[in-house]
């Protein structure tokens, strides 16, 4: 008769902080974007060669992702996980009867965007900075991306927000990226990230929306969100899905939030 070999400790469980992303950041954001991406029928469509250029895809994702950041009418989030590393990211915004709603609107986007208002500092920041961006692409063309898939892809999210999510989706809170580190995929980051904006659209009662790829269906499908149309000409095909919290959900609690939290 054998001894049982004892039971293995259980897997620690990642601590996950969300904050609110820093120009800092914007790096990482971009190293994130690329990795998670890199297999994804869009990314392909928009970025052909940029397995051939991997050091112009960084260079312009950084700048487009600050510009994110300083943007006073786009949250975007990231997640720490162990020693500080950022293991992913979301980019969240806030619609009002079909348009983005700015500083002065949804008090969630004061309260989290990263300028806050409208300083002479903050617009000096971002003004500074759009400077600084058309200075480096006129130094360094981005090669490794196609604008007519730039534009066909642009095309179908613009179709998106006119045709599909209109009405009683007007009002609505949207995803409208989000991205999880290889290194940190199945450990519970994307499901934060979610969270938060869940929590946001309970507070207000309105619907979350986001565009996914066939991939990511399932794990949306999973959480609660339900799919309304199909956006046929997208790069590879995306659903467009809704989720809404039920009554139960009403009174759900965060874990771990920071810069804004509950």
């Amino acid at each position: 008769m054998t001894t049982p070999l004892p039971s293995p400790p259980p897997t620690p469980k990642t601590r996950i902080t969300i904050r609110r992303a820093l120009p800092t950041d914007a790096a990482a954001i971009a190293k994130i974007y690329i990795s998670a991406f890199a297999n994804d029928v869009l990314f392909h469509c928009m970025y052909p060669r940029a397995q051939e250029f991997p050091e112009d895809r960084l260079l312009h994702d950084t700048l487009r992702y600050t510009d994110y950041i300083l943007n006073p009418a786009l949250i975007v989030l990231v997640a720490e996980v162990e020693d500080g590393e950022v293991g992913g990211f979301c980019c969240v915004e806030r619609y009002a009867e079909g348009r983005k709603v700015g500083p002065e609107g949804s008090g969630e986007v004061r309260e989290w965007g990263r300028c806050g208002g409208s300083g002479a500092l903050q617009v000096l920041e971002r003004s500074l900075f759009s400077v600084q961006t058309k200075l480096i692409e006129m130094v360094k063309k981005d090669r490794s991306y196609d604008p007519a898939g730039w534009a066909k892809t642009l095309g179908s999210l613009e179709r998106s927000a006119k045709e599909i999510f209109v009405g009683e989706y007007a009002d609505r809170w949207y995803i409208k990226l989000i991205g999880v580190s290889p290194n940190h995929q199945r450990k519970g980051v994307a499901k934060k990230l979610l969270a938060w904006a869940m929590e946001r659209a309970t507070r207000e009662n309105l619907p979350l929306t986001l565009e996914a790829s066939q991939a990511g269906r399932p794990v949306y499908t999973r959480m609660g969100f339900q799919t309304i149309a199909e956006l046929e000409d997208f790069p590879g095909g995306a659903p467009c899905m809704v989720w809404r919290a039920q009554p139960a959900e009403s009174t759900m609690k965060s874990e771990t939030y920071v810069n804004g939290g509950l």
